[in-house]
């Protein structure tokens, strides 16, 4: 396996891209034949829509990750505590959606 910090960052943002991509191109397709072919959708169309938002999400907090530097080749553990505690609570925080705003 390659130890380049560069292919890893490249592996962190394309590979979440092109499957997530895939995955809305298989729903769309789902979603155009039931169209056709029964003229209504149903509630696993509805729940499958609902997963491909989820899967979005952990794509974009991926693909962010591999722009803010995890996978960088660095481990976490490296870092002093403090340190180690701001990097997770800033990734965690920008993932996800506040609440109180």
């Amino acid at each position: 396996m390659p130890q380049d910090p560069d292919y890893w960052r490249n592996v962190l943002i394309v590979v979440p891209i092109v499957c997530t991509a895939f995955a809305a191109a298989v729903f769309a397709l789902r979603i155009y034949s039931r169209l056709r072919v029964i003229h209504g959708l149903r509630i696993e169309d509805v729940l499958m829509g609902a997963g491909l938002l989820c899967t979005c999400g952990v794509a974009a907090c991926i693909v962010y990750s591999g722009f803010r530097g995890i996978g960088a080749g660095v481990s976490i553990w490296e870092f002093p505590a403090d340190q180690r505690k701001q990097i997770t609570l800033v990734s965690v925080e920008q993932c996800v959606v506040k609440k109180t705003e």
